[in-house]
């Protein structure tokens, strides 16, 4: 059997080079060079992450790279600085806490990465159909100086009314 490589179909992320590699590139010289070379996961992930990539689909006899987004979750928010907010990303999460899908004030590497083994072990028991495929590492916001609610509103006995209050 001759086999050549060839356009691909979809997106292909190198984890060798750590970016998109184009089908025709993935000759034997690119399958020599994969099996030397050590792993760049941090980068291909963070490329999928940058092109809008939402599920990355692991294929083989363990599964292994949930760690590997674990330490990437981990060294994002090393690079950011502490204290960081994790929060996983799915349309169907409509409201992180109750999923159990938001973790705040995290303030070191080993806090966010065990965040991320607590995150994903609680979303499976609260939402068993959402799996946690993606992470958001955010910096949290200073605590504010104060708190106010306001509403506007028209009522029709008195017209127009205004709520201010603080909290």
């Amino acid at each position: 059997v001759d086999l050549a490589p060839g356009a691909a179909r979809r997106d292909f992320v190198s984890s060798t080079f750590g970016n998109p590699t184009a089908g025709e590139a993935l000759d034997c010289a690119y399958w020599w060079r994969n099996a030397r070379r050590p792993v760049r996961f941090r980068e291909a992930v963070a490329a999928l992450l940058d092109s809008g990539v939402g599920r990355v689909l692991e294929i083989g006899p363990r599964p292994v790279l949930q760690a590997y987004v674990r330490d990437t979750a981990a060294a994002a928010a090393a690079e950011l600085g502490f204290p960081v907010a994790l929060k996983a990303l799915d349309a169907r999460l409509l409201h992180k806490t109750e999923a159990g899908a938001l973790r705040l004030s995290l303030a070191d590497p080993a806090a966010v990465s065990a965040a991320a083994v607590a995150m994903g072990a609680e979303m499976a028991t609260r939402v068993p159909d959402i799996p946690l495929n993606r992470v958001l590492v955010e910096a949290m916001a200073p605590p504010p100086v104060a708190e106010i609610m306001s509403s506007i509103s028209h009522d029709p006995s008195v017209g127009p009314v205004m709520l201010i209050a603080g909290g």
